[in-house]
């Protein structure tokens, strides 16, 4: 898999609340930054994952965009009650994400 399809699989993950799909694509130092959480290794975040699961949702890709060895994905986030547009910007290393910066308006969430 290209940088694309590993951040592809990331949000397809999430949007199917499929924990262990999360965890192949993450490199073990991974770091993750959002409005609501952050955290510096894959562990820390598949276990905040864990304690609050991510509901059944859907992503649709607005747009997408490479560089070297960073992925950025728009993207409008669906779920029961909540549509947000995002940008998720992922980083990787030996073809896993070893980085992500999550950004959305978080008042959509209230």
């Amino acid at each position: 898999m290209n940088n694309r399809d590993v951040a592809i699989e990331y949000l397809t993950g999430f949007s199917e609340g499929d924990l262990d799909k999360i965890k192949r694509v993450l490199a073990d130092g991974f770091e993750f930054n959002g409005p609501f959480y952050s955290v510096s290794s894959a562990v820390d975040y598949v276990r905040m994952l864990a304690s609050d699961p991510p509901e059944k949702s859907s992503c649709k890709i607005l747009s997408m965009f490479d560089c070297d060895d960073e992925v950025c994905i728009i993207y409008r986030f669906e779920k029961p009650g909540v549509v947000a547009d995002m940008a998720q910007l992922f980083k990787f290393e030996a073809g896993k994400i070893s980085k992500s910066l999550l950004i959305f308006d978080s008042k959509q969430f209230n």
